[in-house]
């Protein structure tokens, strides 16, 4: 390899960071990406699960869903490892800068993972024999005028997959023409690096290892044989084995990817394929046009590079068969034909043939490849400037959109060109609508504007020095930190614009109260699907979080999992009415923890729970209060806090008519000369069971948690309850127990003549 390509190598990767800096979002597009940056989060907490986006469960059939339920009962994603793994230093690197947002620093990852793909790309061709020039100007192209660019700013798995491949293929054709380990090892840790983004390229494998057979059938040398088996298999063995343990560890079973295909989700490969390469709405081709020049690159280079046109032929023929038989070959709501990224970088030896005879077409056919060209970089910019999902959106109230066989929109709007998202995308652009993160309602955020101006300007400066005969490693080192200090700026705005519209709404405010008070063993409920994003910003300052979905099946394990789990429970919800149905998540945890505290935050509700610990005292007073209400019995708990213990009372109280007024419960817990210790006035059921509400004869069961100093726990303490009108606290109700009344309207569950000891 010449010392000069290893420059322009550099300058690749400088020059497409900088195009994907530009055209950068920062937030989760899809249910993909909420899953994937979820187990980056999960695993900087130790956790290979993905609760917090477990609601996704609900609405998808078992193949649409990114999420499997595990043996315990947690939710974990399906997609590859590879790039959440990837996403972690994202997470820790922009984590110290103030204002930056975890979800928004991990959709830079796949940026810098294609730009290096493009790099990988340039050295390959180079290597083939293709001049700097050409390969160069097929690297950018690839970069620029494929699927490549829209991927590169969202975080699904296929980038780090057509990494992979694209290393894979590079590391053997470097072994053919000199076996050393080192080639043999970069071609089997990217053939694994591709395994572990992307499972299915698992099929892949027998033919990223011919390459490192060829020289050995060649000369039958022990020595080639030996470097290719322990360059191959030490480097395979990396990736392989992180995945392998991953499994273990989520499923007890190495090789348990949570895909568990059948024979019924495959089919005959017709429709998928001729979908994948050809129609309006998914089609290679349609989306990427500069794929079309490989098919006469492939004519004019089939005898001089006969083997590597063949093994990239074949690496695409067989991703494309297997995708085009599975029943979902589209993807769901994906932009193109997704699952062919991994296998692009693989038709650009025949792509850069093509270019390479550029000069010698006659006029009409360079007019043709230049269109192509064109049309393909412009179909791109199309991709990145707006967000898929809006279109989705339009193209749900299509009045044609019906599913069938061929397709999730039915076969009309597969083969409609006008129809093509593609189309409709470019048709519905407006300023105020673009999806770049230094963009703000059609007008540029000005320091996100300057970040993308110098990020464009450091990348074509780089990439044009490493041109030059002798590149100054000092200026490129300056250009790489210059980059950084941009991809900074835009995640810091960008996480601002996301947030603004909701400052001020409550959600915000809470989570900010939870990572300041949060202590060790809590854990974080929420009923508010879409709040896992603002959970995932403010990693890792945030206990492990759980969204159950609406589903009884999945939620209620979901729920005893966060409960068996954690000392503490947060739980966030919207403000909603005492008596609302949409409040079940809060009023099972209330049904199965004690309600420690309560806060609002404008339009949401904060409490704290205490979890179930150990039962002290259990007793029925049978006390009636006011004439109206039957305190039946108790049941007294206590769990070990961090500097207190927390007593965990259960009350039943028995209406014995219909109460015309709004009643709280006083509990009050008194060292042995009466001195208050502790009291937890509260609204029966943490109001969700006011007293207006409660019917004659109904049991209701009444749940309240609060601490005790531990120093004051060793002379015992005293406990009474009662209640008063919530208008005129200082009016409690009268109270009557089977050894006569009450005149200071209390109830002693533990009478101040024996104090209860608990020693700790």
């Amino acid at each position: 390899m010449a010392r000069q390509d290893r420059w322009i190598a550099l300058g690749v990767f400088l020059f497409l960071l900088s195009v994907y800096l530009a055209s950068y979002s920062g937030h989760i597009h899809s249910v993909d990406e909420a899953h994937i940056v979820a187990v980056t989060a999960s695993l900087g907490k130790g956790r290979p699960d993905v609760n917090q986006v477990a609601f996704y469960l609900h609405g998808f059939d078992r193949i649409g869903q990114i999420g499997v339920v595990g043996p315990e009962g947690d939710v974990f994603c399906k997609k590859g490892l590879a790039v959440s793994l990837l996403a972690v230093p994202f997470f820790w690197i922009f984590g110290l800068l103030p204002g930056a947002g975890a979800v928004h620093a991990a959709h830079l990852t796949n940026g810098v993972v294609t730009a290096l793909t493009g790099s990988i790309l340039y050295l390959y061709l180079t290597a083939l024999g293709f001049s700097q020039r050409t390969a160069l100007l097929s690297s950018l192209l690839w970069g620029t005028g494929t699927l490549a660019w829209p991927y590169a700013r969202m975080l699904f798995a296929e980038p780090v997959g057509a990494l992979g491949l694209t290393a894979g293929l590079y590391g053997g054709l470097l072994f053919r023409q000199r076996p050393t380990v080192r080639a043999a090892f970069l071609t089997g840790f990217g053939a694994g690096l591709a395994v572990l983004a992307v499972p299915s390229s698992a099929l892949l494998l027998p033919l990223l290892g011919i390459p490192l057979l060829l020289p050995f059938l060649r000369s039958h040398g022990r020595r080639i044989l030996r470097d290719a088996l322990i360059g191959g298999l030490g480097g395979i063995t990396i990736p392989l084995g992180i995945m392998f343990a991953y499994n273990a560890w989520r499923f007890g079973n190495p090789l348990d990817t949570g895909y568990r295909l059948s024979l019924s989700d495959l089919r005959f490969p017709l429709i998928g394929t001729i979908g994948l390469l050809f129609t309006p709405a998914r089609g290679l081709f349609f989306y990427s046009p500069v794929a079309l020049l490989a098919v006469p690159g492939y004519i004019l280079g089939w005898r001089r590079y006969r083997t590597d046109f063949v093994l990239s032929l074949a690496l695409f023929g067989a991703f494309l068969l297997f995708y085009g038989s599975w029943v979902i070959w589209h993807g769901g709501w994906s932009w193109g034909p997704r699952y062919l990224v991994p296998v692009l970088p693989l038709l650009f030896a025949p792509v850069a043939r093509t270019l390479e005879s550029f000069g010698t077409f006659p006029l009409p056919a360079r007019g043709l490849v230049a269109l192509v060209l064109v049309v393909s970089v412009l179909a791109q910019v199309v991709g990145v400037a707006a967000d898929y999902v809006q279109t989705e959106f339009v193209l749900e109230k299509d009045p044609q959109s019906h599913p069938d066989q061929w397709f999730y929109r039915g076969r009309a709007l597969l083969w409609d060109p006008f129809r093509s998202p593609l189309v409709v995308q470019a048709r519905n652009l407006r300023l105020k609508d673009l999806d770049l993160g230094w963009m703000t309602d059609g007008r540029p955020d000005p320091m996100g504007f300057a970040a993308v101006l110098l990020a464009l300007s450091l990348g074509g400066t780089g990439l044009g020095s490493t041109l030059a005969p002798r590149p100054l490693a000092r200026s490129l080192t300056m250009g790489g930190a210059g980059l950084l200090l941009c991809a900074g700026v835009l995640v810091v705005r960008s996480t601002e614009k996301a947030l603004t519209p909701f400052r001020g709404d409550g959600r915000l405010e809470a989570l900010t109260f939870v990572a300041a008070h949060r202590e060790p063993g809590d854990g974080l409920v929420s009923d508010n699907g879409y709040l896992y994003e603002f959970i995932l910003e403010q990693y890792p300052d945030l206990p492990p979080a759980y969204i159950p979905p609406a589903a009884a099946e999945v939620a209620f394990p979901i729920l005893d999992l966060a409960l068996s789990r954690h000392s503490r429970v947060w739980f966030i919800g919207g403000y909603v009415l005492p008596d609302d149905s949409g409040r079940w998540v809060e009023r099972w945890l209330f049904q199965n923890a004690f309600p420690l505290q309560a806060w609002d935050f404008a339009y949401h509700h904060l409490s704290l729970f205490s979890t179930p610990g150990e039962t002290l005292l259990v007793g029925e007073p049978n006390a009636i209060l006011g004439g109206a209400v039957q305190l039946r019995a108790f049941r007294l708990a206590h769990r070990r806090g961090q500097t207190e213990e927390v007593l965990q009372l259960t009350l039943y109280w028995e209406a014995l008519a219909l109460l015309q007024r709004d009643y709280h419960v006083f509990v009050h817990a008194y060292d042995p000369t009466l001195n208050l210790l502790a009291q937890a006035d509260h609204a029966p059921g943490d109001n969700l069971r006011p007293t207006l509400s409660w019917q004659p004869g109904e049991i209701v069961e009444d749940r309240v948690a609060f601490p005790l100093p531990m120093q004051a726990l060793e002379a015992g303490f005293a406990l009474a309850v009662g209640m008063y009108d919530l208008q005129s606290p200082k009016d409690r109700l009268p109270v009557r127990t089977p050894e006569g009344v009450a005149p200071d309207g209390r109830v002693w569950l533990i009478p101040p003549g024996r104090p209860f000891p608990l020693r700790p």
